[in-house]
């Protein structure tokens, strides 16, 4: 990154880069204000995004409902720009308050935007990809990532709520994720991915705190357009339900209740 001719680094230089030199700095974006038809609409927590040399890209993303009617519109994102140098508390959700600024900018995006009337994501059943969707499906590494404490992996996959691994589906996905103990089912996430890719979704209720007693649970895939709302571009999902039995959700050294 250069600023006024000045280098700056988002990262740690890896062994190749040996000729690169500059100060580790902390990169941020957050979103600043939306209009639609050039009215803004209310925004109650904005999302924000930061870049660092040790954890990567981590922050939030959120879904706003623009309050528009179906039919063609302009949509308008101003959106707050802020590069700090590292060491300093990088959580502060309005960047006027971070320190050690090296340079904040701001900048509009404009572009055109048309809502539906109707439900343009469509759910498409196809059992013969019941099984290549199964195996894309991951929550068997459940208890690998519950091991591993918040403070340990700040940020990234692991977490110590636990998460599920998608990898290379055959088709758009769009999940609503239960997990069932003794009969007893809790919703607790909601997910979508796109065919041929691999992503992971941090679950957004804990197992091992609305189940203290297990020591396994079921995960159960149900299809959800609203999953796949949370994108642009998915129009398909694949339309069924997958149960995964007996996910580990604690160590074998815990005991058995």
């Amino acid at each position: 990154m250069r600023i006024d001719a000045e280098e700056f680094l988002l990262h740690e230089p890896r062994p190749y880069q040996c000729g690169h030199r500059g100060e580790l700095v902390t990169a941020h974006v957050r979103l600043r204000q939306v209009a639609v038809d050039g009215t803004p609409i209310e925004i109650a927590k904005p999302w924000r995004l930061s870049r660092d040399q040790k954890s990567g890209v981590f922050g939030s993303y959120r879904a706003y409902d623009l309050g528009a009617a179906p039919g063609p519109h302009e949509v308008r994102i101003t959106c707050e720009f802020a590069v700090q140098r590292t060491g300093y508390d990088q959580f502060k959700t309005n960047l006027d308050e971070l320190p050690d600024v090296v340079a904040r900018w701001q900048h509009e995006y404009h572009f055109p935007l048309e809502i539906a009337d109707t439900d343009v994501i469509q759910r498409v059943p196809n059992e013969s990809l019941r099984d290549e969707i199964r195996q894309s499906l991951v929550p068997s590494r459940l208890q690998e990532q519950m091991e591993f404490s918040s403070d340990t992996y700040r940020y990234g996959m692991m977490t110590n709520d636990g998460a599920v691994f998608v990898v290379n589906p055959p088709v758009d996905l769009g999940f609503r994720v239960f997990c069932r103990y003794k009969d007893v089912e809790t919703e607790v996430d909601l997910f979508f991915a796109h065919a041929g890719e691999g992503t992971n979704s941090q679950l957004d209720k804990d197992p091992r705190a609305l189940f203290p007693n297990a020591s396994f649970v079921d995960f159960i895939f149900r299809a959800d357009v609203e999953a796949a709302e949370y994108t642009v571009d998915i129009e398909e999902i694949w339309d069924g339900e997958i149960v995964i039995e007996d996910v580990p959700i604690r160590e074998a050294t815990e005991p058995e209740w």
